[in-house]
């Protein structure tokens, strides 16, 4: 296997970085790595040398703000890059959105490294790898796992994940808008559409009930 890759690390926490830096130097040792700690600076990597990169590692939530619609958008514009999410927030919400986006994998924090390498090589091999805990969300045939059945969050698009989790930081509508480009009569939509879905009565039955599913342990 080759071992020429360039790994694009989105994360910010700087220990998890060290982790991440001197994993990939033991086993990729001709391996390239940029790092970055916001979308920002993340969407201006992509702009300017995206098409470079061949591998992405991710986590869903940056100093500025998440990077779920960026996802998606991200493996459209550039094919061929594979893409593994590493992350603290839901699996069984998550990872089942992420996947029909076209991400090749998607662990929690506590993954052991041995797991995050065994990740990177099944998808480097141009395999999908589902972890430990996802496969035990799995059942057979195309009947979605009852754990997933039971929580509210996993009917929502990745938008609307994306819009809820800016309202449960504390952004305004109007702050909602800059951020993602939508209009703000869009994003009251989004906003109502959410509630109307979880049967919630305002932002803080949401985020109560977002606590309740450990929807997103980064807020």
């Amino acid at each position: 296997m080759s071992t020429s890759e360039y790994f694009l690390i989105a994360e910010d926490h700087t220990l998890v970085n060290m982790g991440y830096r001197i994993l990939l130097e033991d086993n990729f040792p001709k391996s390239r790595q940029k790092f970055v700690q916001s979308r920002k600076e993340l969407e201006a990597v992509l702009n300017e040398h995206g098409h470079e990169f061949t591998f992405a590692l991710w986590d869903l939530q940056l100093t500025d703000g998440n990077v779920l619609t960026l996802i998606s958008n991200t493996l459209k514009r550039f094919e061929g890059l594979y893409m593994l999410i590493v992350t603290s927030s839901s699996e069984e919400v998550f990872a089942e959105q992420l996947y029909k986006a076209g991400v090749r994998g998607y662990l929690t924090k506590n993954a052991r490294e041995e797991e995050i390498l065994l990740a990177i090589n099944t998808i480097l091999s141009g395999n999908i790898y589902f972890s430990k805990a996802y496969r035990r969300l799995a059942t057979a045939g195309h009947h979605r796992p009852q754990q997933v059945q039971d929580n509210p969050f996993s009917a929502l698009s990745i938008r609307e994940l994306d819009i809820l989790k800016h309202l449960l930081t504390g952004q305004r509508i109007k702050e909602i808008s800059t951020v993602t480009g939508l209009k703000q009569s869009t994003i009251a939509t989004y906003k109502q559409r959410l509630l109307e879905k979880l049967h919630a009565k305002s932002i803080v039955e949401l985020h109560q009930l977002a606590t309740l599913h450990n929807l997103f342990d980064s807020i």
